[in-house]
């Protein structure tokens, strides 16, 4: 049986506007996150001028939020303890998703992102 490591991953352009959830439905991803506190980190995210593109936000509930930027996109992770799988290992697959989205898809092409987003998850939540 694989490993999840996601409760929820969202992708938005490098602007910040959302492009995609996915969610792994039997962990019950907390919607408080994956809806508010995404679309607020990533916002704030997308403004900064920084030489790290991953930022981990550490919530009182053993969630924690992953956002990497790359060049076209920023992905959102949601992980949590329960995975039972390393943080670092939930940050690499966020980082090899957006990999492959510079790699395969135009960043306005919202279908294209959606299609390829869903297809790459099916492996990781």
């Amino acid at each position: 049986k694989r490993q999840s490591v996601a409760s929820a991953i969202s992708i938005y352009s490098s602007g910040g506007v959302p492009l995609i959830t996915a969610k792994n439905e039997s962990l019950e991803a907390d919607s408080e996150y994956v809806e508010g506190g995404f679309l607020s980190a990533i916002t704030s995210f997308a403004g900064m001028k920084m030489g790290n593109n991953t930022v981990k936000i550490e919530g009182e509930d053993k969630n924690t939020l992953i956002i990497h930027r790359s060049t076209k996109f920023i992905g959102g992770l949601l992980w949590n303890a329960a995975l039972n799988i390393p943080i670092e290992e939930s940050e690499s697959a966020l980082k090899e998703l957006l990999t492959h989205l510079e790699a395969t898809v135009q960043s306005d092409d919202i279908d294209d992102v959606s299609f390829h987003v869903t297809q790459y998850c099916t492996n990781l939540l």
